[in-house]
């Protein structure tokens, strides 16, 4: 566990001084993608990139609350044209990063030594499925380069989003990716405050077969790998549906978007049919430094509504409620890290 996570444990809902905490920080360089998810908006929405400069001076930023790594993430990060720089400027600064891909980049890619950990969007095992959910044919594509991390040493995990689909196969393709030697496997819910696409969702006869059966199943087959409890998603009756939320990620992380606006985290922040909401926004990178963002007015406004009067993102995520065990949450972090 890390110095964030431990303070934030000891220190619930208190402001960190910077310059003994650290934050962690998502940065969405760009919001262009290769791929066309169902159950994905960015796509869709209007192509930003946040400049390699911009993104430079917010790593420098970030290190100043003694923050030890960072998460690359888009859209599809590896499509920013100055990628390579960002990766090795990441690099200079000693800072950790991890990429979240749909493994659509080239093997040739001079930016992929310095990279520390890749974190690959691979829902099935099924070419044909992949194609109905991704909208591109790439799954061989997105194995043939997690291959390659995985032999060059790479710490590899990999993202199923739990579609209808994805959990009637899930089983073989977890089998698939185990037996290519990723490090874990990680299950996240279905956004359903987002546009899902029709035929995506599972039933509740499907989910609750995957808690039941399923996903015990796994865990005893692949014990570290699957982890036991490490799956993004509850049943509806201990969701957040009350006026307080237990979820400390606001106070202990940002997620720079494409624009440069800064959220309490990347749900909140995440693209919907409205678009972003403003409501939350705690600044924009643009404009002033992430030190005085976190340190704002309008940040603790923000943070202080968010615990009262929770958004949708927050009321349909399974991520919160999780805070409510305490014990098990900090003993299994690093899958709420972000």
């Amino acid at each position: 566990m890390d110095k964030v996570w431990e303070l934030a444990k000891k220190n619930r809902y208190r402001l960190f001084d910077i310059r003994k905490s650290g934050i962690s920080a998502l940065i969405k360089i760009t919001s262009s993608c290769r791929s066309r998810c169902r159950y994905c908006l960015s796509w869709q929405t209007t192509q930003d990139i946040l400049s390699s400069d911009l993104v430079v001076s917010a790593l420098k930023d970030i290190r100043k609350f003694a923050a030890h790594q960072i998460t690359l993430s888009g859209g599809e990060p590896t499509t920013h044209p100055d990628f390579s720089r960002i990766v090795e400027e990441c690099a200079k600064a000693e800072i950790h990063v991890t990429v979240i891909t749909d493994g659509q980049y080239s093997h040739e890619s001079s930016w992929i030594s310095a990279v520390d950990e890749f974190t690959f969007s691979i829902d099935t095992h099924s070419p044909d499925i992949y194609k109905l959910i991704r909208g591109i044919d790439g799954l061989s594509k997105a194995l043939d380069n997690l291959s390659r991390a995985v032999k060059a040493g790479v710490t590899v995990s990999v993202n199923i989003v739990l579609s209808n689909q994805a959990i009637r196969g899930i089983e073989n393709t977890v089998d698939l990716l185990v037996n290519k030697g990723v490090n874990r496997i990680h299950f996240l819910e279905l956004e359903t405050h987002l546009a899902v696409g029709d035929g995506l969702l599972p039933s509740n006869d499907d989910l609750s077969k995957f808690r039941g059966n399923i996903l015990p199943a796994l865990e005893s087959k692949y014990s570290g790998i699957i982890l036991a409890g490490k799956v993004l998603t509850l049943p509806e009756n201990i969701r957040c549906n009350s006026n307080s939320i237990p979820c400390l990620i606001p106070w202990m992380h940002v997620t720079i978007r494409p624009n440069g606006n800064i959220y309490p985290c990347c749900r909140i922040g995440d693209d919907t049919p409205k678009g972003n909401n403003e409501t939350f926004c705690l600044g924009n990178v643009k404009e002033n430094s992430i030190s005085d963002i976190w340190q704002s007015r309008n940040r603790k406004h923000v943070q202080t509504t968010i615990a009262t009067s929770p958004p949708l993102p927050c009321r349909k995520c399974g991520i919160g409620p999780l805070f409510q065990n305490e014990e098990e949450v900090w003993n299994q972090i690093e899958t709420i890290r972000m």
